[in-house]
C-alpha cells in the first residue's frame, strides 16, 4: 500500500476542487442556455433566400423572426427580437399613415 506524502495530497485535493468549480461552471452555463427563448419557444428554422430564418407565430402580422448567415445566428436573432419591445400605438400608426403623403396624387 503506498502511503501519499502532504504534498501529493494537496496537489490530489486542489484538483479535485478545480474539477468540480469546472463542472459547476458546465453547469450554470448549460442552465444559462436552456432559458433561452430559442430554446423554450423552438422556432421554425429554414432558409429564406440565402439566409436561415428562425420563426414564430401563426401569420406575418403577429410573429417574431431572426435572421442570419447560419442557423446558430438566425437563433441568435431571434432571441434579440424575441426581447425588444414594440412601440407604442400611436407612433406606429402616425408613422404608416404618413409614410405615402409624399406620393400621393389627387385623380381628376
Amino acid at each position: 500500500m503506498t502511503i501519499l506524502s502532504d504534498e501529493y495530497q494537496r496537489m490530489a485535493a486542489n484538483e479535485i476542487c478545480h474539477v468540480a468549480a469546472m463542472i459547476g461552471e458546465e453547469a450554470r452555463i448549460s442552465a444559462q442556455e436552456y432559458r433561452r427563448p430559442c430554446v423554450i419557444w423552438r422556432p421554425r428554422l429554414f432558409i429564406d433566400g440565402n439566409r436561415w430564418c428562425a420563426f414564430y407565430g401563426e401569420n406575418l402580422q403577429y410573429r417574431v423572426a431572426g435572421f442570419g448567415d447560419s442557423p446558430a445566428n438566425a437563433m441568435l436573432d431571434f432571441d434579440k427580437a424575441w426581447n425588444m419591445k414594440l412601440e407604442p400605438q400611436e407612433t406606429q400608426v402616425k408613422s404608416n399613415a404618413w409614410d405615402n403623403v409624399d406620393s400621393y396624387s389627387p385623380s381628376a
